[in-house]
């Protein structure tokens, strides 16, 4: 069973403690639940949970994003931050498959990525961009590029 079944599914551990992020949301009385994971692999399953429950599924998929996709070298993998793109309605999730399915086929080096010309290209208003704060660009650039100066400038 993985990780992605166990937050989904029902029935929990005992009858009255919720596993699922489902059950967690029914038991307080919210009416949404917002999902990323990094693969659309689990999207299915959530939309036919959230669907039996009468919530509202936000989905969102999370990707490593680098400078050019085309380039496969181990100097890319420098470039790395991630994101979060999130379906905001039914096409929605039809191009997040596409982004998907372009990052996990053209933009495979050792996991799937996109970048931002490809990302450009394949971006609708259906999609809503999130750049977390923790293994992103703001992470990246800001405190380590600050160490890195540190280090290599001793300032």
């Amino acid at each position: 069973m993985s990780f992605g079944h166990i937050i989904i599914t029902p029935n929990g551990l005992k009858e009255d403690y919720p596993i699922s992020v489902f059950d967690i949301a029914q038991k307080h009385g919210l009416k949404q639940v917002i999902i990323a994971d990094t693969s659309m692999g689990g999207f299915l399953q959530a939309y036919n949970r959230a669907q039996a429950l009468q919530m509202q599924l936000i989905f969102g998929y999370k990707v490593r994003c680098m400078d050019n996709i085309d380039v496969k070298k181990d100097e890319s993998l420098a470039t790395v931050h991630k994101i979060i793109i999130f379906a905001k309605n039914t096409q929605g999730y039809k191009d997040l498959i596409k982004i998907s399915s372009l990052a996990s086929t053209t933009g495979f080096y050792y996991k799937p990525n996109i970048d931002c010309v490809y990302l450009k290209k394949l971006w609708t208003d259906n999609l809503l961009l999130v750049i977390p704060f923790y293994d992103s660009f703001i992470y990246m650039n800001a405190l380590e590029g600050i160490t890195s100066e540190i280090i290599v400038t001793g300032k």
